[in-house]
């Protein structure tokens, strides 16, 4: 699953930026009906390693990522985020 933003023209309007972060396909649906809203642009990417890679251009307001996830889990993610933003 590739990453998928919820607003196809994210860059010019001025909605809260969520990254929700899951390798369930049925969480993120969960979190995406949950947090539904117009003032929100919902990000969901499936996978520690799409997370970080939109991280790295971006800064979300909120991050709602599982913890429990293979390969790079959502500690990981969350630590190699912050050290790529302190040495750059």
């Amino acid at each position: 699953m590739a990453l998928e933003v919820s607003s196809v023209d994210y860059k010019t309007d001025d909605k809260i930026e969520v990254l929700l972060v899951d390798d369930r396909p049925e969480n993120l649906l969960d979190l995406e009906t949950v947090l539904a809203s117009p003032d929100y642009r919902l990000v969901k990417a499936a996978s520690g390693d799409e997370a970080f890679r939109f991280l790295l251009d971006h800064e979300p307001a909120l991050i709602l990522m599982d913890v429990q996830m293979p390969d790079l889990d959502g500690f990981e993610t969350a630590a190699i985020s912050i050290w790529s933003k302190l040495v750059n």
